[in-house]
């Protein structure tokens, strides 16, 4: 009888193992921060768990929070430890389940919502619930966050997002190499929820004024609103509102939201209104049309936020901890990212190569396709082989990043380089240059994964 009992116990425990692996493995996973269509949601999610700071301000709400706040630039300038805990377009019956696992989890001293989520209708579209639900780990709070946005009480939705197998078992025909890996990669995210953007859209003015036709928020996002902020009284955390700078936002809509929270000692910072005054300019702070802003807006918008939290709550400076020394190298990978957007918008190839030159983190693989390397100007020449690997030559077990960028290199007619950067890991710059130095670009996004 104890044998079948240990075998039965060992069965069990061998076929659990295995499901939570195949689980994590068939799992969809968001994990490219340089995306200009999804949001990292796995990484922003995994890494707010993964994230053992002591975490003051947590930010919730929609791609208002986590595209238009830096939590990096908020450490620098004013020392305070924050995170975007925030996925693509949440309902507020979404952003108060994150608020109310924000809290349990971190005990911040402020939550700031934007409140942008009441605009939204209903529940959330599945993929949308999906990218906010599916990393959440198992407790009381996720199972309470799955029946808020399951219509009635369907058992089979709901036992889909608690064993999330069910909806991805068919992803076996495309699964890549990040599936395999991802589970088992340190879940740090350096940008603490944000997802940077760089690029930069010239829009008109916001006509924060305009009359437009508004019947209203819904009776649901109302109903969560306020649940946040009864929450927030109930756990003894401040609640500060913003509304970001957005051209969807109008003054009917804040007037809304002040006559909601009027009963309420709540503070309501409407930079939609007021976004001129910090400095924002709609020709160069964005990164669309008018929703979301590039690094210059982010990094004006979230310095405006910094100065009131800092002006208006006892929040630690902890630049001169020793626990936050990561943040000094997550700092350098930003800084680094922004230097190398502004690399990959260079038309003069020999600028390019000098930059690369003096910058340690990069590296440089090429290779010579049907041209005369001679032809070549001679200083170009000079400045390519000063770092440049040739992979037209046989690199075979020298190399493991150079085997694998072989690879990606363009087929065009010329020499042919990429420049990967060592810090962060990623390529950054894919093109081709000819005989009379014509650069010709590779615009296709380059993953971590396809090295």
């Amino acid at each position: 009888m104890k044998n079948v009992v240990i075998r039965s116990v060992t069965f069990f425990g061998i076929f659990l193992v295995l499901f939570l692996v195949i689980t994590e493995i068939f799992k969809a996973k968001w994990i490219n921060c340089y995306s200009n269509n999804i949001e990292p949601a796995t990484l922003i999610v995994d890494g707010f768990y993964e994230n053992k700071d002591e975490l003051d301000v947590v930010f919730v709400g929609s791609s208002n929070v986590y595209e238009n706040i830096n939590p990096l630039v908020l450490f620098e300038d004013y020392g305070i430890s924050s995170y975007d805990f925030a996925t693509a377009s949440q309902t507020m019956s979404q952003t108060y389940s994150f608020t109310k696992e924000a809290i349990r989890l971190k005990k911040p001293k402020v939550i700031v919502l934007d409140v942008y989520g009441l605009m939204y209708n209903g529940n959330p579209r599945e993929d949308r619930a999906r990218r906010s639900i599916d990393n959440i780990p198992l407790s009381i709070n996720k199972l309470e966050f799955i029946k808020n946005i399951v219509t009635g009480m369907d058992i089979k939705a709901i036992s889909d997002y608690i064993f999330s197998i069910k909806r991805y078992h068919s992803r076996w025909t495309e699964l890549s190499k990040d599936d395999y890996t991802y589970p088992l990669r340190d879940k740090h995210y350096s940008y603490r929820g944000h997802q940077p953007h760089f690029n930069t859209v010239s829009c008109d003015d916001l006509k924060y004024n305009e009359e437009v036709e508004f019947k209203g928020f819904t009776n649901l996002s109302k109903e969560y609103f306020i649940k946040i902020i009864e929450l927030c009284n109930k756990t003894n955390t401040s609640l500060v509102l913003i509304k970001s700078p957005n051209v969807n936002w109008k003054k009917v809509n804040s007037d809304e939201v002040n006559k909601i929270i009027k009963p309420y000692n709540i503070k309501f910072l409407d930079y939609a209104k007021n976004y001129k005054e910090i400095g924002i300019d709609v020709k160069d702070c964005f990164r669309d049309t008018g929703r979301h802003m590039n690094c210059k807006g982010v990094k004006i918008y979230t310095d405006a936020i910094g100065t009131y939290l800092k002006s208006n709550y006892q929040l630690k400076d902890y630049r001169n901890e020793e626990e936050f020394s990561q943040m000094k190298d997550d700092l350098e990978i930003y800084y680094q990212d922004i230097e190398s957007y502004k690399l990959s918008q260079l038309k003069d190839v020999k600028q390019i190569l000098e930059i690369v030159n003096s910058n340690e983190n990069y590296s440089v693989y090429y290779n010579v396709n049907q041209v005369d390397i001679n032809k070549y100007n001679n200083k170009f020449y000079q400045l390519l082989i000063q770092k440049g690997i040739n992979l037209t030559e046989d690199i075979s077990g020298k190399n493991i990043t150079a085997e694998s960028i072989n690879n990606l290199l363009l087929g065009n007619k010329g020499i042919n380089i990429i420049i990967y950067d060592n810090l962060t890991q990623r390529v950054v710059d894919n093109l081709s240059v000819t005989e009379n130095l014509v650069l010709e670009r590779e615009k296709k996004v380059i993953r971590e994964s396809d090295l």
